[in-house]
């Protein structure tokens, strides 16, 4: 028997070979594996003490939600435990949250929560400044240039998606987040009237990434730009069926039929677009989507859509008040806060604008519903509220909340 053979291993050395590994598959493209890693890592935190290690599995348990097309709820729930630990403890200027952070931009964003996107990328910025690799990175990047995309600032969209594939380039094989920055650069480019440059690089592009939904959604949209509306509608289909490869499947969809319903209508075909936009809103309400709708121009689309056919009337209504906060001309900054609020006390104004009890959302942040009722009554006085419409009222002057934004 060799010198170390049947030694025992100390539990924190094993959880943290199981987080290492299960890191490693995620790059590596071992999704299931990676799961089954990562989780049995976690399992075994609570004994260890090691909330290190809790954090790292946290944040790579949330891009694997992302990258399988699972909830958001799910991805932002592990990313912003994985945030809350790493703030109790200090950490929150380390690279090790730099992936939480990325994650939770990407759910963010989609859900159309700029503002909680906007002050998680502020914070990210000290992690950036320590060692963080090149594959999360990526991930941020994208996150921030769709970010970008969303508030129609197509300049820093472009920047951001040039940067994720520049670092995607530093890898030894090819990075799924990078891969779909070339599409969404494609988009932006199309969105900003560069349409030259981006007939340019779909003739450019290869034939395994011309089949990508990011590329279609490009190439349709080029199209219509070109009034080609039939060569549209084609280019989409295989992105409505689910056929295209897609980083996320379901907000890919739902582009598609904003897209598709876009060049129904201007075909005269007044129903199928009625049909494509409802199909929009179905896939997008359990998730609450928005982002698609402020990719592709919706407004006249959802305004038109008639409320006696629809069975999401409440999402048309967010959605439209969404898009006119992002709209409206810039007023005059409301006073700042004397006391600005505590990063916990963020977490709980994103949901003040729901109908969700004290005690839902504890269970939502995993805190006790009496660390909720107290971050409340700080909120309130810090606000200068008397009651919770208020707060929210106050909030969204402040840009704590976007316009219309709803949680849950």
């Amino acid at each position: 028997m060799g010198a170390t053979e049947g030694l025992p291993v100390r539990p924190e050395y094993r959880a943290l070979t199981l987080m290492n590994l299960g890191i490693a598959e995620v790059w590596a493209g071992c999704l299931e594996d990676a799961r089954q890693h990562l989780e049995d890592a976690l399992s075994r935190t609570p004994q260890i003490s090691r909330p290190f290690i809790e954090v790292g599995c946290l944040a790579h348990l949330a891009l694997l939600a992302v990258l399988t097309g699972q909830p958001l709820t799910l991805a932002l729930e592990q990313s912003e435990r994985a945030l809350a630990i790493a703030e109790e403890h200090g950490w929150t200027g380390q690279s090790l949250t730099t992936g939480a952070f990325a994650t939770a931009v990407t759910a963010l964003v989609r859900r159309g929560r700029f503002g909680e996107a906007e002050r998680h990328l502020a914070r990210v910025e000290d992690s950036l400044r320590m060692a963080s690799d090149p594959g999360t990175e990526v991930v941020l990047r994208h996150a921030h240039g769709m970010l970008r995309f969303g508030e129609g600032q197509f300049d820093e969209a472009l920047t951001e998606f040039g940067r994720a594939q520049s670092l995607g380039r530093l890898l030894s094989s090819e990075h799924v987040f990078a891969i779909e920055a070339r599409g969404r650069a494609i988009q932006v480019q199309v969105r900003m009237g560069a349409t030259d440059a981006a007939r340019d690089a779909l003739a450019a592009a290869g034939p395994d990434q011309r089949e990508r939904a990011g590329t279609r959604l490009a190439r349709a949209a080029l199209e219509l730009d070109w009034d080609n509306m039939q060569q549209a509608v084609e280019a989409l289909a295989p992105v409505i069926e689910g056929s295209a490869p897609a980083l996320h499947e379901r907000t890919a969809r739902v582009e598609a039929l904003v897209l598709d319903a876009t060049a129904r209508d201007r075909l005269g075909d007044r129903r199928a677009a009625e049909e494509s936009l409802e199909a929009a809103l179905e896939l997008a309400e359990p998730e609450g989507l928005l982002l698609p709708f402020m990719l592709w121009p919706s407004r006249e689309l959802l305004e038109r859509h008639p409320r006696h056919r629809t069975a999401h009337a409440a999402l048309i209504a967010t959605i439209l008040d969404t898009l006119a906060g992002r709209a409206a001309p810039q007023r005059d900054p409301a006073v700042p806060l004397l006391d600005p609020l505590s990063e916990a006390e963020l977490r709980v104004v994103g949901y003040l604008p729901s109908n969700l009890t004290a005690s839902e959302i504890a269970s939502e942040l995993i805190v006790s519903t009496n660390t909720v009722r107290t971050h409340m009554r700080h909120i309130y006085a810090k606000l200068d509220a008397h009651s919770r419409s208020e707060a929210v009222a106050r909030a969204r002057e402040l840009g704590l909340v976007a316009p219309g934004t709803l949680r849950g």
